[in-house]
């Protein structure tokens, strides 16, 4: 079993250190998602390490642009956070990562991608 910081690689059948920046949330992980940036960081798809979260945007702990399907979920795992967005910014569903300002904050209220305000789409 792999100590906090590392993981299991199947590939390798040893214990890998996580990408630059990232840990795990424990020990025992068995895939590289398990690996967590902190907050404020993010994971670009293809890095090898987290980096400063973009402009219009908020990083929670683990936040990981491979989640992108997860980003409307309820309720997400550790290892499914996506980016939200800061208020005042707006970013599609089909395209989270593009960020818009947008003219008045109560149009965009941030959360996740594709969140507006009442009576606006």
């Amino acid at each position: 079993e792999c100590e906090a910081g590392l993981y299991m690689s199947s590939s390798f059948g040893r214990c890998i250190p996580c990408p630059f920046g990232s840990t795990t949330s424990g020990s025992g992980k068995t895939n590289v998602a398990a690996c967590l940036c902190q907050r404020g960081d993010y994971m670009p798809l293809g890095s090898a390490g987290c980096i400063e979260c973009p402009e219009g945007m908020k990083c929670p702990s683990g936040s990981n642009e491979a989640n992108a399907e997860f980003s409307t979920a309820v309720s997400p795992s550790e290892d499914q956070k996506f980016l939200e967005l800061a208020p005042r910014y707006w970013a599609s569903v089909d395209h989270p990562m593009t960020v818009f300002l947008c003219k008045m904050e109560e149009w965009c209220p941030g959360g996740p991608p594709g969140t507006c305000s009442r009576n606006r789409n």
